[in-house]
């Protein structure tokens, strides 16, 4: 093999990625005022869900829409076969537990040391039992 072929297989090209802008940069102040926006935005988007959450867990939605899922099982699986049917069966499953734990998260700085408190407290009430009981 010449050399000029070895070259031209071993070549590589690149082409940029399509709609990217050549020598725009941005200065840190400008990224960290973006950050700092979309970083609230983002909050306030995943607090709006937490409060989905609770209110679907709190009002029984949730578990009303699992039951009949439930019920909704046995009659599916007899018309579109077991399969199909439990997959469904699973979305619904998938969907109530996400709700139940995103209705656990904490949304302000106030709620996290809420819980933290109660963490310790609950901790520090099992350490002393334990105490208790090896005495």
């Amino acid at each position: 093999m010449e050399p000029a072929e070895e070259f031209v297989e071993n070549f590589l090209e690149h082409h940029g990625v399509k709609g990217m802008k050549w020598g725009v940069r941005k200065s840190r102040s400008e990224l960290r005022s973006l950050n700092k926006a979309s970083r609230k935005t983002d909050r306030e988007k995943f607090d709006k869900k937490i409060d989905q959450a609770r209110s679907r867990v709190s009002s029984g939605k949730a578990k009303a829409r699992l039951k009949k899922a439930k019920a909704d099982y046995k009659s599916n699986k007899l018309d579109i076969g077991s399969r199909e049917a439990k997959k469904i069966l699973n979305k619904e499953k998938a969907k109530y537990i996400s709700d139940v734990e995103t209705s656990q998260y904490a949304k302000s700085g106030k709620e996290r040391a809420v819980a933290a408190t109660l963490a310790g407290v609950s901790l520090a009430a099992v350490i002393a039992m334990q105490v208790a009981q090896n005495r």
